[in-house]
């Protein structure tokens, strides 16, 4: 195999890990939608979403990633806050 080859099976070998903590994250905000729901709470908690990309951000050193980030994990709760409905 060639490098291009070997960094492209690399990548495939991360988008399984990744797409497998998705989903887990994805189980997780099922039931702490259903928790809200029990409890009467809204779906939107702004300060829980500003930590979250705080947190995110500080997770990488050049800016560029760190906006990088910040656009990625605004498509994840995203999609999470339409499956905590």
């Amino acid at each position: 195999m060639n490098e291009l080859e070997l960094l492209r099976k690399k990548i495939d070998e991360i988008d399984e890990r990744v797409c497998a903590l998705l989903l887990a994250r994805f189980e997780a905000v099922k039931e702490i939608g259903a928790i809200k729901k029990e409890k009467g709470l809204p779906i939107l908690n702004e300060a829980r979403e500003e930590a979250v990309f705080a947190k995110v951000r500080g997770k990488a050193e050049r800016e560029e990633e760190k906006a990088a980030l910040a656009e990625i994990y605004k498509t994840i709760m995203g999609e999470a806050k339409k499956l905590e409905r």
